[in-house]
């Protein structure tokens, strides 16, 4: 079996942020993430469009999603990808100071 994967769309990033806004604290807390550092979805989706005018090389995250048969979105999990290739759980990089800052 293969993984596939496809680039999110800049108006699929609602999916992550509406993920981790719509938590509860209890579910925040059990992923390590801390809910107060959360930005504001205008906040974050502003981040992620800054990102997207990027060239890939020079991004610091690139988003993802997986593909089912025939290329359509198989589950609405999503990937974060720091650049240098290290896998984070969704949503944890936007909220770490030194990529948000």
């Amino acid at each position: 079996m293969s993984l596939v994967i496809r680039e999110m769309g800049i108006d699929e990033v609602h999916v992550i942020i509406d993920y981790f806004h719509g938590s509860t604290v209890d579910h925040l807390e059990m992923l390590g993430v801390d809910p107060t550092q959360l930005p504001t979805p205008p906040d974050w989706r502003e981040r992620y469009v800054g990102e997207y005018e990027k060239p890939v090389q020079v991004r610091s995250t690139m988003l993802s999603t997986p593909l089912g048969r025939g290329g359509s979105t198989s589950s609405p999990r999503t990937s974060v990808w720091r650049t240098c290739g290290r896998w984070r759980r969704p949503g944890v990089p936007a909220i770490s100071p030194g990529w948000w800052r």
